[in-house]
């Protein structure tokens, strides 16, 4: 079989770019650095793994980047480095190259699907462009990476590194067992030489619909025989704290987009009982969460009415009545005020003022020098 790094002309970077489009403002949020920090080391900083992102000067990276960086920079060093070296460097590891925090968990935990358990949700909630999950049904225990965004052949190559990352988790606490895990990856098998796989002890399937780690259910059983209950205790609470604050911030963009869509769509404003109802919460913890973004739903309907009002009144050819019902107002009197509030002005002197604008710059194209 022929060995192909990637597709000929193929840019990790469009891929980057790409899945940051469609993450939107979760782009901007921030997570562990994770596996760049090890990745740099090795590379000794070279100046192009921050090229086209917002991280300035030289010298390692921060603790924690953007998700956008995260992504960049990803797509730096697998523009610049050859996969099959990046995937040898990461296998002679005797640790999975996590950050500190996940990597003081697979010392702590009791068992090995506690610390996988343990590495999901610390994966989840550091990479919003992947849903992770740990599940021990029926026989097996499975380890799972699904993008949730677009990712191009930028997804298949983080899909298989943080793959090997559990991988490289299970192997000190397998006893003896590696040959019944089996390791799936949708990078084609192709796209690593035949020497790269063969460095794996368990069995490989490429070129799959996934990333998947999959082992027999007695495996998540297998005892620690470095498990301390003290600093597992300390772990456990370290990774609710995360996701409460990913949480937190995941609840403001959807609660954005459910009053946008009702707005678009329904020409009303949800309630927050609704909204906190299709969440599966209390309305009590959605207000609660939204404080602890310096937020409220108020403010957000406020937000995201004034966007779509700034829109509309732009359309001469829709009415104000029709303006106040798409925004979801009972009455125009109730959009007036509010409109007074967000642009100083009536709607209707608000639009008159446009119209004037646009005429004069109108005049002044058709005047003597044009």
């Amino acid at each position: 079989m022929n060995h192909v790094s990637r597709t000929v002309g193929h840019s990790y970077s469009y891929d980057a770019h790409r899945a940051i489009e469609a993450l939107g403002e979760v782009a901007d949020l921030d997570v562990a650095t994770g596996f760049w920090l090890h990745v740099g080391e090795w590379l000794n900083w070279p100046d192009w793994l921050r090229d086209g992102t917002s991280q300035e000067g030289s010298g390692a990276l921060p603790g924690k980047i953007s998700v956008a960086d995260d992504l960049l920079i990803a797509a730096n060093i697998f523009e610049h480095m050859d996969i099959d070296q990046l995937v040898g460097r990461f296998l002679e590891r005797s640790r999975p190259a996590f950050g500190p925090r996940t990597a003081l968990t697979q010392l702590n935990g009791p068992t090995l699907g506690e610390v996988l358990s343990y590495t999901a949700r610390l994966m989840d909630a550091h990479n919003p462009h992947h849903r992770v999950d740990f599940e021990v049904e029926n026989e097996e225990a499975q380890f799972t990476l699904s993008p949730v965004v677009p990712l191009g052949e930028l997804g298949d190559v983080l899909g298989l590194l943080a793959t090997i990352a559990v991988y490289l988790t299970i192997q000190p606490l397998a006893q003896g067992q590696l040959g019944s895990v089996v390791l799936e990856t949708k990078l084609p098998r192709a796209r690593l030489r035949e020497s790269s796989w063969s460095e794996f002890r368990c069995s490989v399937v490429a070129g799959g619909d996934l990333h998947r780690i999959s082992m027999p259910r007695e495996m998540a059983a297998l005892r620690n025989p470095e498990f301390n209950p003290a600093y597992w205790s300390v772990d456990l609470d370290g990774i609710a704290t995360i996701e409460r604050a990913s949480e937190s911030a995941a609840i403001v963009r959807r609660v954005r987009t459910k009053v946008v869509d009702s707005l678009l769509t329904d020409r009303r404003t949800p309630r927050l009982k609704q909204i906190a109802t299709e969440e599966g919460m209390s309305v009590r913890k959605v207000i609660r969460l939204l404080r602890g973004n310096d937020t409220s739903f108020h403010s957000i309907v406020e937000e995201e009415r004034r966007q779509i009002a700034a829109r509309l009144i732009l359309d001469a050819s829709i009415p104000l009545d029709g303006v106040a019902e798409m925004l979801g107002f009972t009455d125009r009197s109730s959009f007036g005020r509010s409109f007074r509030k967000w642009f100083g002005m009536p709607p209707g002197e608000y639009r008159n003022s446009l119209a004037t604008t646009q005429e004069a710059g109108a005049d002044a194209r058709t005047g003597p020098f044009a």
